[in-house]
């Protein structure tokens, strides 16, 4: 999974050091990261960074206009995103806000955290991000080349039912994988 992890590049010693120990809280998980403290790295130079991730995860205890259009630009992507805020600190009423809109509640999660919950903090989100769960609205694009007889089927399984042929399609192969015994044991122990 690629991360991009923001931190404020003008905060405290202490704040930076949090920041790198986030970077490496989601690399002992397995997760790319890119930062706005390292520089990002990708490799398709063609396509805009952030179509290139999966995820956006702010520190912002010590906020800047950056990290508020960092939000808006993910949220526009459908990008999820983890806006984190040491205990005791407000964050922003605007970004409160979007909680109320469904469009953007879908993929933002505004937390506080200590040095205590940091880490189940970090990893949880990561977690929701790579099942999709806490996310309504799908997040991958994926092209499927069906014959005819197929999209005529699928045509008819959703005439009537206010789904579309993806969200059918989606469905079933949500079923599919509860059901499969094998990828549940693969993906509890990874």
């Amino acid at each position: 999974m690629r991360v991009y992890l923001w931190g404020n590049p003008n905060a405290g010693t202490t704040l930076q050091q949090r920041h790198r120990r986030m970077a490496e809280i989601l690399t002992e998980v397995g997760a790319t990261v890119f930062s706005n403290f390292y520089p990002p790295a990708m490799d398709d130079e063609r396509s805009p960074w952030l179509e290139r991730i999966d995820a956006v995860i702010i520190e912002g205890s010590e906020p800047t206009p950056e990290a508020g259009h960092l939000v808006a630009l993910a949220l526009a992507y459908r990008k999820p995103v983890l806006y984190l805020c040491e205990r005791g600190k407000t964050i922003d009423r605007h970004l409160q806000r979007l909680l109320e809109n469904k469009a953007s509640s879908a993929f933002l999660r505004l937390e506080h955290y200590g040095l205590d919950s940091l880490p189940s903090r970090l990893q949880g989100f990561l977690h929701l991000v790579e099942r999709g769960e806490g996310i309504d609205a799908p997040t991958i694009k994926f092209t499927l080349r069906l014959t005819p007889a197929i999209e005529r089927y699928l045509a008819y399984r959703v005439k009537g039912s206010k789904k579309t042929k993806a969200d059918f399609l989606r469905e079933l192969l949500d079923g599919l994988m509860g059901e499969d015994q094998g990828y549940r044991q693969t993906r509890q122990r990874g």
